[in-house]
């Protein structure tokens, strides 16, 4: 179910599952990450659910989710081979600035 909101910053977003193969991002600790998505999965595995990803939508048909928050989550997800992931989108237009609300 796709719900649309207005964020805090009055950007329009929508929270929705996604295929974890369409999203991509600029690891800055990858280390750090992989760790922490190695007991993120550990936690998975045991039920534990977790807050969605955010992403900024995407601006042209066939381009990736950019992921701004939940990296490890993400990778917890690939390493326990799940499809989707559930995700708050920030909607962008086709320059990739995020549609305002108002």
């Amino acid at each position: 179910m796709v719900q649309q909101k207005c964020d805090e910053l009055g950007f329009l977003v929508e929270t929705r599952k996604i295929p974890v193969k369409e999203i991509s991002y600029k690891e800055v600790q990858p280390v750090a990450h992989e760790a922490r998505a190695e007991k993120y999965a550990e936690m998975m595995r045991k039920g534990v659910k977790f807050k969605p990803i955010m992403v900024f939508g995407k601006r042209h048909k066939g381009d990736t989710y950019e992921v701004f928050d939940g990296h490890a989550r993400v990778l917890a997800h690939r390493i326990l081979g799940k499809k989707e992931i559930e995700a708050e989108i920030t909607l962008v237009d086709k320059k990739g600035r995020p549609k305002s609300c108002h």
